[in-house]
């Protein structure tokens, strides 16, 4: 484009890779985008939104582009306009700014199914070129709101063995004639949800677990639309993981010999470790190295392994220190074919040749 479009790298929700709708040089006005919903309720708020951006700098069209007009529409399946929004001119810029457009409406009794539309007021020989993102139409009412222990940080990050307890807790606004709650999961990252049983109160109590990533949220709508996603309002999602402590074989009684350096090692998977000794010394290091060895070194050491998110385990065990003993030996000996040779070594202790 001749440094006149600006840089539209990544999509609204910052992938890189992700997609978008871009629309090129509209010549004439039209459709850009038209479907049919169905499965909704009647008498229920509904939002229909997109996230929208000019592609044009400031310099395209020698300084005059045609301007992006859209028209966001929810239609009746018989073309009649529930609501509609206009964009107005939206202006160029230098960099890509995502905006989100939207309208509301409320379905009439027993309507099942509505269209959506966006339209594209503007057209001509330069200009009019925009890209969309995240075009949603949902249920729209009083926001519910949720809390962990009454705390706004909705990601838990737990070690196996956790020994908290975590209340979840909703608020709704009003708004609602006859509202029905149900606390729902997902184990796959929010594709697909299922309904907790029971859990249809403001308040639910997480049951513990040993590991797995599951989400959480609260869903609230009227009693006669329970049951069914598309007339239900969700709050946002409670993100869950319970996270693996190390497993290792820990290390029982160690002996050490006096004067002789002795080396407690870590296991090598493990970066973040914490080593005790007697005498309040502390290391970090993955091998404890003790060059040579006192009777004051003896007692209880400690090993604490860390993994991510502060999960760790912890082990004693007990370090002896008893007297040691050093061998000297020739280590060359010429001889003939057939000679005989003493073999000579100085040192305390019992001797075994092999």
């Amino acid at each position: 484009a001749n440094g006149t479009w600006v840089l539209l790298t990544g999509d609204h929700t910052g992938d890189v890779r992700g997609n978008y709708m871009l629309v090129n040089g509209a010549t004439e006005k039209g459709t850009v985008l038209i479907d049919t919903i169905k499965g909704l309720c009647g008498n229920t708020n509904y939002q229909l939104s997109a996230f929208i951006s000019n592609c044009l700098k400031n310099n395209a069209c020698d300084g005059n582009p045609i301007l992006t007009n859209l028209n966001l529409s929810i239609e009746s399946v018989t073309g009649q306009v529930l609501a509609t929004y206009n964009t107005g001119d939206i202006a160029t810029t230098d960099f890509k700014t995502w905006i989100e457009y939207g309208t509301y409406c409320t379905t009439p009794a027993n309507t099942e199914q509505l269209v959506i539309r966006i339209f594209n007021n503007s057209g001509g020989a330069c200009g009019s070129v925009f890209i969309m993102d995240d075009i949603t139409f949902k249920p729209a009412g009083s926001a519910i709101k949720v809390t962990v222990n009454k705390d706004t940080n909705l990601v838990l990050d737990l070690c196996k063995g956790y020994s908290n307890t975590y209340n979840f807790n909703g608020i709704y606004s009003s708004g609602y004639i006859d509202p029905v709650l149900q606390w729902q999961y997902s184990r796959d990252t929010g594709k697909t949800w299922k309904n907790i049983p029971g859990a249809t109160t403001l308040n639910y109590l997480m049951p513990h677990r040993g590991d797995s990533l599951i989400l959480y949220h609260l869903g609230i709508s009227e009693r006669v639309n329970a049951g069914n996603v598309n007339c239900s309002i969700y709050s946002d999602q409670i993100w869950t993981n319970v996270h693996p402590t190390p497993e290792v074989v820990p290390l029982q009684n160690v002996l050490g010999c006096l004067n002789k350096e002795l080396v407690l090692k870590a296991p090598p998977e493990f970066s973040n470790v914490l080593w005790t000794r007697p005498n309040g010394f502390q290391s970090k290091e993955p091998w404890l190295k003790l060059p040579a060895v006192q009777y004051k070194d003896a007692g209880l050491y400690t090993v604490k392994i860390m993994t991510t998110f502060g999960c760790f385990i912890k082990d004693s065990f007990q370090v002896n220190i008893l007297p040691g003993t050093t061998i000297t030996t020739p280590t060359l000996y010429n001889i003939c074919e057939g000679t005989p040779v003493n073999l000579a070594a100085t040192g305390d202790g019992n001797f075994v040749w092999t």
